[in-house]
């Protein structure tokens, strides 16, 4: 790694997008929706642990997807 350009700024938070602007807020949902899922089971019955459930298997499936289609130029790690 060349640590010569480094001025304690990483390269990928030059400028922040309006793809970053839209994507961290996306990822706050998709991450924190099965918490709250599983939080609605408990304390309201087992459909909601279902729905959890099918929620992350769903997303998973959706992502497993999708991945390969993202260019290898926007992945962080190469």
């Amino acid at each position: 790694m060349d640590w010569s350009n480094f001025r304690g700024k990483s390269r990928f938070m030059k400028e922040k997008s309006s793809a970053f602007r839209l994507t961290m807020p996306l990822f706050a949902v998709a991450t924190l929706l099965p918490a709250a899922l599983m939080l609605c089971g408990v304390f309201f019955g087992g459909g909601w642990v279902w729905l959890g459930f099918l929620y992350m298997g769903g997303l998973a499936l959706v992502l497993d997807q999708v991945i390969p289609l993202v260019p290898a130029d926007d992945c962080i790690l190469k």
